[in-house]
């Protein structure tokens, strides 16, 4: 009994879609037709231009006595060296280590130049084409179509055609 249903219900779903396939019918073809105008449709794209500017600066360091103990110490053993020699008298190459350390530590100040890049982004918006309208005229019909593609005005064309045919009841 089931299996009777089963058949009589698909039985009754092929009846009903080979009646509706038998009622429509499509037809495809191609026509020719000619461009009459274009028209740009425009759009804004906003751009990022990276932009890097440098700013340099002088710093002035004084360097002190930690920043010259090895001058200081050479400094101190040069002129130790040359006390000792100039006079046998007793304190001569202390002193002369002093003066030799005193002569070697640097009072000047030092420059140093320190530069920063920094980047900043100019924005500025620019018109591009974002697709064209192109007016065709065909089978004395004005049509409109929407295309990526930017066609010549009296250029002509092929049009795909496709019209769909049913029975009404």
């Amino acid at each position: 009994m089931k299996s009777n249903k089963l058949l009589s219900a698909l039985m009754a779903t092929g009846a009903l879609f080979s009646a509706n396939l038998a009622g429509a019918q499509t037809i495809s073809d191609t026509r020719t037709g000619y461009v009459t105008a274009v028209e740009t449709v425009w759009t804004q794209r906003v751009i990022h231009e990276p932009v890097t500017t440098t700013s340099c600066h002088t710093t002035r360091s004084h360097a002190g006595v930690q920043g010259n103990v090895g001058d200081m110490v050479i400094g101190g053993l040069v002129g130790s060296a040359i006390g000792n020699k100039l006079s046998d008298n007793h304190g001569a190459g202390s002193l002369g280590a002093l003066f030799g350390a005193v002569a070697a530590m640097d009072k000047s100040p030092r420059q140093r130049r320190v530069c920063r890049d920094q980047t900043s982004y100019h924005q500025r918006t620019e018109n591009v084409a974002d697709h064209y309208l192109v007016h065709v005229r065909a089978d004395g019909r004005s049509l409109t179509f929407r295309s990526n593609h930017r066609y010549r005005v009296n250029q002509r064309v092929n049009l795909s055609v496709s019209s769909n045919y049913g029975l009404m009841r």
